[in-house]
C-alpha cells in the first residue's frame, strides 16, 4: 500500500534528505526551496501535524511516518553502517510492500 504524501511536503522531506545538517531552520528550508520563510514554517506546521517532522526552538528535523517506522527497521539493513540510508531508500522498499 503506498502513501501518498503531498508534494510539497515531498519537496522538504527531499531537502532533509539532500542537507548534511539533520536539523534545519525554516530559513534554510524557504531558502532551499525559494520560498518565503513563513510559507516554509506553515508547511512545516502542517507536517508536524502528520508526523513527519519535529521541532525545538525555531529548528526541524524530519522522522519516520510512525505507521512506517518498525517496517522500516526491518526492511533497511545499511551495507555501510556508517552510512545513513537515503529516505528514497526507505520509500522504495517500505511503500512496495
Amino acid at each position: 500500500m503506498a502513501i501518498e504524501i503531498p508534494e510539497e511536503s515531498t519537496e522538504i522531506l527531499r531537502v532533509f534528505e539532500s542537507a548534511r545538517d539533520p536539523v534545519l531552520t525554516a530559513r534554510e528550508i524557504g531558502d532551499e526551496l525559494g520560498i518565503q520563510t513563513q510559507e516554509a514554517h506553515d508547511r512545516l506546521k502542517d507536517m508536524e501535524a502528520n508526523g513527519m517532522v519535529k521541532h525545538k526552538v525555531g529548528v526541524w528535523w524530519s522522522t519516520p511516518a510512525p505507521h512506517l517506522k518498525d517496517k522500516a527497521v526491518v526492511l533497511i539493513q545499511p551495507t555501510d553502517p556508517e552510512e545513513p540510508v537515503s529516505l528514497s531508500d526507505i520509500r522504495e522498499k517500505v511503500c512496495d510492500q
